[in-house]
């Protein structure tokens, strides 16, 4: 099986989710300024890039992603992309997503 890794780089001025604040990214300290190690800070939403989406995100009682076997993770998947000129990923798009039958994972390419 060959496995491919489909994160993207997080970076400021990255799209966020509307409403989330942008991503932050800078080093706080410097060797070059006389500190004794270069620190970063990095300030960002969990919907920030490539993530996933633990049943707690909409069920009060749902699984959060620290409980989440990473097993069910990796394995083959369908890649579905989603038109740019769609918004919402519901029933309806799903339902024209042509994906295949007894598939368990599926990765959403969207915009």
């Amino acid at each position: 099986m060959e496995s491919k890794d489909i994160s993207v780089v997080i970076e400021p001025g990255m799209p966020v989710w509307p409403g989330d604040d942008p991503v932050e990214l800078f080093r706080k300290q410097k060797i070059e300024d006389g500190k004794n190690a270069n620190v970063s800070f990095l300030s960002l939403s969990v919907h920030t890039g490539t993530h996933i989406d633990a049943p707690y995100h909409f069920l009060q009682d749902g699984n959060t992603v620290d409980t989440i076997p990473m097993e069910l993770l990796v394995g083959e998947c369908q890649v579905v992309k989603i038109s740019d000129d769609i918004r919402w990923i519901n029933a309806q798009v799903l339902d024209k997503a042509g994906i295949q039958k007894g598939i368990t994972r599926v990765l959403f390419k969207t915009s």
